[in-house]
């Protein structure tokens, strides 16, 4: 339950897009590389996140409350 509520959040704070090359199109990576083993999971790949407009200080401020708090 936590990891949805740490994946919500992060959908909640950002934009996340496909990284672009040097030619400006975007990095999509192939939908079979996986690593192989008991846990398959994607291979690491690039990708870009962006935080939304106006939630930035949002985020900030909570980041910077909660560590004031916790230390």
């Amino acid at each position: 339950r936590s990891l949805y509520i740490l994946i919500s959040r992060i959908a909640w704070a950002c934009d996340i897009a496909y990284q672009k090359d040097a030619h400006g199109e975007d990095m999509i990576p192939p939908s079979y590389d996986y690593v192989a083993g008991f846990n398959v999971q994607p291979k690491p790949f690039p990708f870009e996140l962006k935080p939304r407009a106006g939630r930035q200080d949002i985020v900030e401020e909570v980041h910077r409350s909660v560590w004031e708090t916790e230390g």
